[in-house]
């Protein structure tokens, strides 16, 4: 079973429409693999093309990595070893020092400039 991810920044929050007082719910996002500071600046997309459903995005002259779309992952593995940079792990694997790139990848699903942001701000080599 995947684990969840909840933090304010990647988990969504919607109005739950059973609640009479209109209060928010939690919706916990699972996070199978991550994409880490490695990739940043290098996009080599060998994990795009061994993708079998094709979860792996980033738009083209605006993006500085990639992003899984945790929704669309099926959690196989397949993108991991193909990395050049070595820049995937799975979330039981990640290193504490990249984990908040479990944050910014939930987060350009919902908000793209907000999660470019926090990439921008991150030191290369850390």
């Amino acid at each position: 079973m995947l684990g969840t991810y909840e933090n304010s920044e990647a988990v969504a929050l919607h109005t739950s429409s059973s609640s009479p007082s209109g209060s928010f719910a939690r919706q916990l996002i699972a996070m199978p693999y991550v994409i880490t500071e490695p990739c940043i600046d290098v996009r080599d997309q060998a994990c795009v093309t061994v993708c079998p459903v094709a979860c792996i995005h980033f738009d083209v002259g605006k993006d500085r990595k990639l992003y899984i779309d945790p929704k669309e992952c099926i959690d196989c593995g397949a993108c991991e070893p193909m990395c050049p940079v070595r820049a995937i792990y799975s979330e039981y694997d990640l290193p504490y020092k990249w984990d908040r790139f479990t944050r910014i990848d939930a987060l350009w699903y919902r908000d793209k400039d907000a999660a470019r942001a926090m990439v921008d701000a991150t030191p290369k080599g850390r």
